[in-house]
């Protein structure tokens, strides 16, 4: 098939490739038309930058700049970051503080490292749905269990309570929200910097931990979230034993099409959304899952889960899910002033019937995987069968 931009004006092929809803379907729209590809060789500073700062939000659009930066001059990058202690004062400078943060446009970036950034860019989209996809099948694989007695009560050494159970077949999950899908992302771009750093300051068993240390306790569980799925990949048997992860993000080829999710729009700011944890503010708290672990499941007295690692739960994605599916999955009782659909299909429980917190303890508990409660952070993971390739450039 012809090229469909062989016969337009160069400022239309222009102005369509700076309105693109993100950097994936600007890489896809190079490689597959020529015309297109030889108008970004001439503008792709221009391009690129709208793109960014267009699709983007403005955190990640300062993450995403300062990979540029690293990718575009190494010598700024160690000089910065060298000795190991000058590494805060470059994180505060390009990631977390208010330094001005140039656009391409006004950097040295040759054509080569925005090509390679775009194709990188679209290495994290299709990891981000593969994450995704993944943790859908397992939590939606899960045979939870609440209290036979609603009117249970542990006592204050829970651990010598045994209370029977009856098992339950919550609703499936369905499509992650926006919300999700940005906690996935973002993990994803900070790894990228992580890995694009490692040549300057080292690695070390700390991984990402190293550079986002800083991060509140609860962004920095969706960024070893997603590194033990990136490590779970790594041990694949179909996985380069030589290619080192610490260096670079693996690029995945699905073995089935799968849907798209990355390009949603985060929803309008309502009632609706703020209840779910769907808004984009929710972006910047701690997920429903990992909130109710750390406040609720750690430090109440009568809690079986008080001496509990939250790793059984991040297999399951509990630090990325929103409301929506950790009360439909029945792990949280519905938001307050917030009624199930007329059909009940989502949520079977009722806003007549809310969980005691007893009986969320015991459902929690009755899907922890005692083998992952122990396991560490170097071994827990878990691979599922697909074709992976080592990412070149």
């Amino acid at each position: 098939m012809g090229d469909p931009f062989y016969c337009l004006p160069i400022s239309l092929i222009l102005k369509i490739m700076k309105y693109f809803l993100d950097l994936p379907s600007l890489d896809s729209l190079i490689h597959a038309s020529p015309t297109a590809a030889s108008t970004f060789e001439q503008f792709y500073t221009e391009i690129t930058d709208a793109v960014i700062t267009s699709t983007l939000s403005t955190p990640l659009q300062r993450l995403v700049r300062t990979i540029l930066t690293v990718r575009t001059d190494d010598s700024i990058v160690k000089a910065q970051t060298e000795p190991p202690k000058a590494l805060n004062d470059f994180l505060s400078s390009y990631v977390f503080g208010d330094a001005p943060i140039h656009p391409v446009s006004m950097t040295s970036a040759p054509l080569s490292v925005v090509r390679s950034f775009l194709d990188f860019a679209s290495d994290i989209e299709r990891l981000t749905q593969s994450f995704l996809e993944t943790h859908l099948n397992r939590v939606n694989a899960i045979n939870p269990s609440h209290l036979l007695n609603a009117n249970f009560h542990f006592s204050y050494k829970p651990l010598d309570d045994h209370p029977e159970g009856r098992n339950y077949q919550p609703a499936k999950c369905g499509a992650p929200s926006w919300v999700e899908i940005y906690r996935v992302y973002r993990a994803l771009w900070r790894i990228q910097l992580y890995y694009d750093l490692t040549p300057f300051i080292g690695s070390n068993d700390d991984g990402p931990r190293r550079v986002w240390g800083r991060l509140p306790s609860w962004e920095l569980e969706e960024v070893e979230c997603v590194h033990d799925y990136l490590q779970g990949i790594q041990s694949s048997d179909n996985y380069p034993s030589d290619f080192q992860l610490s260096q670079r993000l693996p690029t995945i080829q699905p073995t089935h099409p799968t849907q798209c999710w990355v390009a949603q729009a985060p929803p309008e700011n309502n009632d609706t959304a703020f209840a779910w944890g769907q808004d984009p503010e929710a972006a910047h708290h701690p997920s429903p899952g990992y909130n109710f672990f750390h406040t609720a499941c750690l430090h109440m007295p009568s809690s079986p889960l008080k001496h509990s690692s939250f790793r059984s739960f991040r297999y399951l994605g509990f630090g990325i899910w929103d409301m929506q599916k950790m009360a439909g999955l029945e792990m949280l009782n519905l938001p307050k002033k917030m009624n199930p659909p007329a059909n009940g299909k989502w949520y079977v429980v009722g806003v007549d019937k809310r969980l005691s917190q007893d009986d969320l303890f015991f459902t929690w508990q009755s899907v922890k995987s005692a083998e992952l409660d122990t396991l560490s952070a170097e071994t827990a993971f878990f691979v599922e069968p697909q074709t992976v390739q080592a990412m070149t450039g």
